[in-house]
């Protein structure tokens, strides 16, 4: 059980970096554009 639970916790965090990685590049492009 605790190895499952520490698995979601990893697909969770590796979900939220992927998010924030797009994020800052959608941030970044929308300000080399103006």
């Amino acid at each position: 059980m605790v190895i499952k639970i520490v698995n979601i916790l990893n697909i969770v965090n590796v979900v939220n970096v992927v998010n924030i990685i797009n994020i800052y590049r959608h941030n970044y492009n929308a300000c080399s554009l103006t």
